[in-house]
């Protein structure tokens, strides 16, 4: 689902190449676009949310960004782990709890999403409002994720909501109004949402999802 509500499914892939249907307009997200234009207050699920933390990890612990880290995985220390710390400082700086947990969970492989599924029921224990994976992405064009935002180039956010989970219409729900929010505030922040194959441990909360956080080829600076 694009910024401008647009509703795509791929429907073959073929090597590096995909072919993807247009659907239409995702109306339900573009209501939430409609809603945040006419209202100045963020809708909340929680009579109490401020008193709940936001949890953040990254399952992905050594993902890097060459033009500044060097390479792009360092076991155990990625540069992943400075963009976290910038957020988590965004929102302490606005009087959000934060519940941010450094576990490392290599290696990167296929049981990773199994390793820090620990780290995620950790944090679900602390009744969270939201919880987000942080990642950088794979692919090899740092144009793809580059953007002008507020006069600044960044990195734009990817949200990916796992389609093999029972919560994942509650978790697009939340997805369609972060991205909604996000943009109306800063055009352009957030690129799409994207429903991939996997759980991603949104399973175990309506208000989990997965951030990429540009491509590796992207500098930190930006993806910060």
């Amino acid at each position: 689902i694009t910024a401008a509500g647009k509703h795509y499914r791929v429907t073959s892939v073929k090597g590096t190449e995909a072919v993807a249907k247009l659907l239409g307009d995702d109306k339900e997200y573009l209501s939430w676009v409609t809603y945040f234009e006419n209202s100045p207050v963020v809708a909340v699920s929680s009579d109490q949310w401020h008193d709940r933390p936001v949890g953040i990890y990254h399952t992905h612990s050594d993902e890097s960004y060459i033009p500044d880290d060097g390479d792009d995985s360092i076991p155990f220390e990625g540069g992943i782990y400075d963009v976290g710390d910038e957020f988590t400082e965004e929102l302490a700086e606005r009087g959000v709890n934060i519940a941010y947990y450094k576990t490392p969970h290599d290696p990167h492989d296929a049981n990773a999403y199994e390793r820090s599924r620990r780290t995620a029921m950790g944090i679900i224990k602390k009744n969270p409002i939201a919880v987000f994976d942080i990642h950088r992405d794979g692919i090899e064009d740092p144009e793809f994720y580059t953007e002008e935002v507020a006069g600044e180039e960044i990195a734009q956010i990817k949200i990916v909501v796992g389609r093999q989970n029972p919560k994942m219409e509650a978790n697009m729900d939340f997805a369609r109004r972060l991205m909604a929010y996000i943009n109306k505030e800063y055009p352009g922040l957030v690129m799409e949402i994207f429903k991939a194959d996997g759980n991603y441990n949104q399973d175990l909360l309506s208000t989990a999802v997965l951030l990429e956080a540009g491509t590796y080829t992207n500098s930190k600076e930006d993806a910060i």
